[in-house]
C-alpha cells in the first residue's frame, strides 16, 4: 500500500538489493604476456579491472584475495605497482597534451624516498636486490625541469600526438583536441609512470584507424621491459587480436574462458560450437554466449540444438585442462621431430626482388611512373562522379558512413553541418532538399548525438528521455503518445532494465560509458527527427538496428 501511494504520487522510491557483479572469478595473469579481456557491455569487465587494480568503490562487499608476486595485495600496492587506464577521458581542459603528460610523468617518476618504496615492495623472505642507482638517477633527470622531459616527448611521439602536443585538450565547452587523441592523452598520462601491471579498459574508443600501431607499441613494450597488460577492447580487428597471447572471455561475471589465444576457437569446438572462416574470432567470441546470435554458429545438426547458457561454458572451462594450463601446472612434449624444418631455414638468403615477383608485383623502375600517373587520374576521376553523384542521386532513407583517421575534421564536419559549430569561421553554403539550411527550422527535424555525453547527473534515464520529449516534441502530440514513444525507444536501445536508474557522473557513479552513448542516441530518437547525426556510436551492429 505505502508503494502504491508513493507511484501514485509520482515519488521513486528505491530499495536497495545485492547484486553481485562479479561471480567466482580467478586465474593466473603472467608477465612479459597482452591479455585481452573481452566481454558485452554490462559484463563486468570494468569492476573486473578496479578489483585488480585496487580501486574498487568502498560500498562494494569484496571476497577473495588479489595476489601479486606471491604477496597479497594491500592498501598501498597499487599506487606503484599498477597503473588502472579508465574508459573515461577525464582530463584538465585548460591544460595542452604536452602538459598533461609532463605532469603525469612528474607525479608518477621517481623522488628521493624510491628505496623505500622498493624496499616495500620486495618479498619478506630476505630478497636483497636494491634499486640500481644508475637507473634512479636516470629517471630522476628525466622528470626534473621546467619544461618537458625525456620521456614526455617519447611517449607523445610514440603515439602519435606530435601535431597536437601544445594544443588544449578541452571539454564539453571548450573546444580541444579530437576524441581519439584524447584517448591516447589517457594512456600515454600511464605510460610514462614505473607501473609493471596495465589494466586498459576499453582503450580502443575513437582509435580505429590506430588502435594496431598502439597495440603493436604495447606488445613491444611488454615484451622487452617484462611487463603485464590486460587490456579490454570492445571490437578488435583480426590484425590486433593476432597480436595478443592470453584471452580472457567475461560474460555476466564469470570467466567463460581463460587461455592461450590459439586454443579458444578449440574449446569451444568441443561443446559443437565453429567459428566460420572469414569469421573475425574476437567477435566469434562474444556473439558465441548470445542467446541470440548462438545458433548461427553451431556445427552439429540443427535439430538437436539447445541454448547453452553462461553457466554451463563457465562449468565447462573449469573441468578443462584449460585453467591448469593457464597456471604452468601441464608440461608440454617437446617433439623436436615435428619441427626439424627449423633447424635449417631454407633458402635463407632471399632476394627481394624474386618476393615481390611471386607476389605479381611489377619491378621495373617505369612502372613506378605509370602508377603515379594512374593514381592522378582516379582521383579526378572520381572527384568529378563524386560532384554529379552528390548533386543529382536521391540519399533519402539510406545510411551514410563518414570515415577519418583520428584527427582529420570528422567532429567539426559533423558540428558544421548539425549547426552546432561556435567558433572558426564558416564559408559556402548548406542545402537542404536543394533549398538553404534555416537552422530554426533544421534544429526541429534533426538530431545530434555528439562524441561527449553530456546527461544531468540527477536525473534517472527516463527523466532525462521524458524531458527531452516534453522540451522538443510538438505540443499536438498527447502525453499518453509521448509516454509511448519513449518505452518503444528505450526497448529499442535496450535501456529498460535502467529505467529508473540514476545517471550519475561518469567515472564516478551511475550508467557506465557505453550506457551513457545509448542514452545519448535515445535522447535524440525520442524527437523523431528526420536526419540524424551520430558520432562513434557504440557498436555498429545497433546503429544499423536504430536504422532500419
Amino acid at each position: 500500500m505505502p508503494q502504491e501511494l508513493a507511484t501514485c504520487a509520482h515519488i521513486c522510491v528505491t530499495r536497495k538489493r545485492p547484486i553481485r557483479i562479479i561471480n567466482e572469478v580467478s586465474g593466473i595473469i603472467r608477465p612479459s604476456r597482452m591479455t585481452l579481456l573481452l566481454g558485452a557491455p554490462g559484463s563486468g569487465k570494468t569492476t573486473f579491472f578496479k578489483a585488480l587494480a585496487g580501486k574498487l568503490d568502498s560500498s562494494l562487499k569484496f571476497k577473495g584475495k588479489v595476489m601479486y608476486n606471491g604477496e597479497e595485495m594491500n592498501s598501498s600496492t597499487p599506487q606503484y605497482l599498477c597503473a588502472y587506464v579508465s574508459q573515461y577521458d577525464l582530463h584538465h581542459a585548460e591544460m595542452t597534451v604536452r602538459e598533461t603528460i609532463n605532469f603525469s610523468s612528474k607525479m608518477l617518476g621517481t623522488n628521493n624516498e624510491f628505496e623505500m618504496l622498493g624496499a616495500a615492495i620486495r618479498s619478506k623472505k630476505g630478497v636483497t636486490n636494491k634499486v640500481d642507482q644508475d637507473l634512479d638517477s636516470l629517471i630522476k633527470a628525466t622528470t626534473s625541469g621546467e619544461g618537458s622531459n625525456l620521456t614526455t616527448n617519447y611517449i607523445i611521439k610514440i603515439l602519435g600526438l606530435s601535431e597536437c602536443a601544445d594544443t588544449l585538450v578541452g571539454d564539453e565547452m571548450r573546444r580541444g583536441i579530437s576524441g581519439g587523441e584524447k584517448k591516447r592523452a589517457t594512456v600515454g598520462e600511464m605510460l610514462v609512470g614505473l607501473a609493471r601491471c596495465f589494466f586498459m579498459d576499453d582503450i580502443s574508443t575513437g582509435l580505429d584507424s590506430t588502435t594496431f600501431e598502439i597495440m603493436k607499441f604495447l606488445q613491444q613494450m611488454a615484451h622487452l621491459m617484462d611487463l603485464t597488460m590486460v587490456i579490454s577492447l570492445l571490437q578488435p580487428p583480426p590484425e590486433t587480436f593476432e597480436l595478443f597471447n592470453d584471452i580472457i572471455l567475461l560474460c555476466e561475471g564469470q570467466i567463460v574462458y581463460h587461455g592461450p589465444r590459439e586454443n579458444a576457437t578449440d574449446f569451444f569446438e568441443t561443446m559443437g560450437f565453429k567459428c566460420p572462416n572469414r569469421k573475425n574470432v574476437a567477435d566469434f567470441l562474444q556473439e558465441v554466449t548470445s542467446k541470440m546470435d548462438q545458433k548461427q554458429y553451431w556445427a552439429g545438426d540443427q535439430n538437436k540444438y539447445q541454448y547453452h547458457s553462461v553457466e554451463k561454458f563457465a562449468e565447462s572451462f573449469h573441468t578443462s585442462y584449460l585453467p591448469l594450463l593457464v597456471e604452468g601446472k601441464l608440461c608440454r612434449s617437446n617433439n623436436t621431430g615435428k619441427n626439424k624444418e627449423e633447424f635449417y631455414y631454407n633458402n635463407a638468403n632471399t632476394v627481394g626482388e624474386a618476393i615481390l615477383k611471386i607476389r605479381g608485383l611489377l619491378t621495373e623502375w617505369h612502372w613506378y611512373w605509370i602508377c603515379v600517373t594512374i593514381l592522378f587520374g582516379y582521383s579526378l576521376v572520381f572527384n568529378i562522379f563524386s560532384i554529379f553523384a552528390l548533386e543529382f542521386m536521391n540519399c533519402q532513407q539510406c545510411s551514410q558512413a563518414l570515415m577519418g583517421i583520428t584527427g582529420a575534421g570528422k567532429t567539426t564536419l559533423l558540428d558544421v553541418l548539425a549547426g552546432r559549430k561556435t567558433g572558426g569561421y564558416m564559408e559556402g553554403t548548406i542545402k537542404i532538399a536543394g533549398y538553404p539550411k534555416k537552422q530554426e527550422t533544421f534544429s526541429r527535424i534533426s538530431g545530434y548525438c555528439e562524441q561527449t555525453d553530456i546527461h544531468s547527473p540527477n536525473l534517472t534515464v527516463y527523466e532525462s528521455l521524458k524531458f527531452s520529449a516534453w522540451l522538443r516534441l510538438p505540443s499536438n502530440v498527447k502525453p499518453h503518445q509521448r509516454d509511448m514513444f519513449i518505452e518503444e525507444v528505450m526497448s529499442l536501445v535496450e535501456l529498460t532494465d535502467l529505467k529508473n536508474a540514476m545517471v550519475g557522473i561518469p567515472g564516478a557513479t551511475g550508467l557506465s560509458a557505453e550506457q551513457r552513448k545509448r542514452l545519448t542516441i535515445a535522447v535524440e530518437l525520442v524527437v523523431s527527427p528526420s536526419i540524424i547525426f551520430m558520432e562513434q556510436p557504440p557498436a555498429w551492429m545497433l546503429v544499423l538496428q536504430l536504422l532500419s
